[in-house]
């Protein structure tokens, strides 16, 4: 029995014959010359490379430069509370798109918007080091205090690395890959 399927789909079409007792045999089905293009089109459908971003917002009046370093040139300043898609980080550089324009800004003036699907305001975690407590979001920013390790804190949102939270030693920002969601065993003192 030859199937017959109209269209191009016809060149692709298996044909079975059947022999009762035996199996069966597949074998291909004559393609007709006028349903097989000659040439395939020149141009195929269009495929665009999507890269995920990042929104944050800024924090300051932000250079947007060329380079990922202080000497390279500006190419726009971003005004304060401006929000920014981040492309890329290198190390305390983030790439990012601001109203059509691609450059870097520093990330330290550069917060994570409020995501209730991704940090849930209020929650416990407990670190895994002896851990610096920090005016802001970087090593830059002054310390104001050290949280023990094992030391429970409340988060509340997340930038990059960072986590800003509420402490036994009051509230501010921490590194983020020291926190744990749950309560690291003490190990006994011998």
């Amino acid at each position: 029995m030859k199937l017959k399927i109209p269209g191009r789909t016809a060149a692709l079409a298996l044909a079975m014959t059947m022999t009762v007792g035996t199996g069966a045999q597949a074998y291909a089905a004559p393609v007709a010359a006028s349903q097989v293009p000659s040439a395939l089109p020149a141009t195929g459908p269009a495929i665009k490379s999507v890269k995920s971003s990042v929104a944050k917002r800024t924090t300051a009046n932000l250079r947007l430069r060329a380079k990922s370093t202080l000497h390279s040139s500006t190419l726009r300043v971003i005004p304060n509370g401006a929000k920014v898609a981040v492309l890329d980080t290198k190390g305390s550089w983030d790439k990012v798109r601001y109203s059509g324009m691609t450059g870097w800004s520093h990330n330290s003036y550069l917060h994570a918007l409020a995501s209730a699907s991704k940090t849930p305001s209020q929650t416990a975690r407990y670190t895994t080091a002896n851990l610096n407590l920090r005016a802001g979001a970087g090593t830059n920013h002054r310390s104001l205090g050290v949280i023990p390790q094992g030391g429970k804190v409340t988060l509340h949102r997340v930038s990059g690395n960072w986590a800003q939270v509420t402490s036994s030693k009051g509230s501010g920002w921490v590194s983020r890959l020291y926190l744990s969601s749950s309560a690291q065993p003490s190990i006994p003192k011998k």
